[in-house]
């Protein structure tokens, strides 16, 4: 059975709109009933990055990230 685990990030402060929860990883695996897995998941600076009209440009702004929105659907 194939699953597509889906990892979302948000934002707990932005000085900016931005979405509520943005996909940023994803993982296609096989999974067996009631057998624990373990996945990793890199999150780079381009994926924290939002849109800064005023500068034109994406920047990762300081703070505090939230990456605990994991999803999975089967296949």
């Amino acid at each position: 059975m194939f699953q597509v685990v889906q990892l979302y990030m948000s934002w707990v402060k932005s000085s900016v709109p931005v979405p509520r929860w943005t996909l940023v990883g994803f993982q296609r695996v096989t999974l067996s009933l009631n057998t624990p897995r373990q996945l990793s998941f890199t999150v780079t600076a381009r994926q924290m990055a939002v849109w800064i009209d005023d500068a034109a440009r994406f920047s990762v702004e300081t703070g505090t990230y939230v990456t605990v929105e994991i999803l999975t659907c089967v296949i």
